[in-house]
């Protein structure tokens, strides 16, 4: 195992150290790590040389990361890990699951090659879910009509007359034919 001359300079040391203020139970996210049970292994615990010797030497660009998030920081739980690989293993994320396949809406948007926006508005204008992962341009809808009040959920006073008067049209055919 290699000791290090100058640790304290060295990203390895920097993760490390991160890693343990984290897992303090007077760390300002205790709520996040402590809290949760989030510890660190023995071996790494208190041994910087331990830690490196399992990890290896950080790429340029990765931090390190919990491959699962309700475990604590371990030899087999711990790779070093990109911003982006970060962002998709958070508790937060919303997980979307499509024929079978389980993944975030951000790796849906890289998948389909969809801009992350688009996907992330076609989800929340309640669109189902097979044609929100659609990659083609959907059609734009307009206020004053069934789909603006209907599927959009809009209630502007424009889509609110659309749909009473197309009630009122129901009624009068319903009335006519008896």
């Amino acid at each position: 195992m290699r000791k290090w001359k100058h640790s304290s300079v060295s990203p390895e040391y920097n993760s490390w150290r991160a890693m343990r203020l984290r897992c303090g139970k007077t760390s300002h996210c205790a709520k996040n790590y402590a809290d949760r049970e989030i510890t660190i292994c023995a071996e790494w615990l208190n041994n910087f040389d331990q830690f490196v010797a399992d990890m290896g030497l950080r790429p340029r660009g990765a931090t390190l990361e919990r491959k699962n998030n309700d475990k604590g920081y371990s030899k087999d739980n711990c790779v070093w890990a990109t911003q982006k690989q970060q962002n998709n293993n958070q508790r937060r994320n919303r997980v979307i699951e499509f024929k079978g396949k389980k993944q975030t809406l951000s790796q849906w948007a890289d998948e389909l090659n969809i801009e992350f926006s688009t996907l992330w508005r076609r989800l929340n204008r309640n669109l189902p879910l097979e044609k929100a992962l659609t990659t083609g341009k959907l059609r734009a809808w307009k206020h004053g009509t069934r789909t603006g009040y209907e599927l959009h959920k809009c209630r502007c006073p424009d889509c609110k007359a659309a749909n009473t008067k197309r009630h009122q049209n129901l009624r009068t055919l319903n009335n006519e034919r008896l």
